[in-house]
């Protein structure tokens, strides 16, 4: 997980079709150097906001390196 990431909030309260995405924008590392936290940026109905997840919570859909060549 890294900065600039999208996931896909996992959340067991909402639907399959109504978990959010998002965008990493800052990937928190443990004292053992592997990131187990990440801030996440979302946008719903306008309004944005970040949360803090596990990333155990978080599923990995593009990363940001294979973003780098897109314009």
């Amino acid at each position: 997980m890294a900065t600039g990431d999208i996931v896909i909030i996992r959340d067991k309260e909402a639907h399959r079709n109504g978990r959010q995405i998002g965008k990493v924008v800052e990937a928190i590392a443990s004292d053992d150097g592997e990131v187990r936290i990440a801030n996440v940026l979302v946008c719903k109905e306008g309004v944005r906001k970040t949360y803090l997840r596990p990333i155990s919570e978080l599923v990995l859909i593009v990363e940001s390196q294979d973003c780098a060549d897109v314009n």
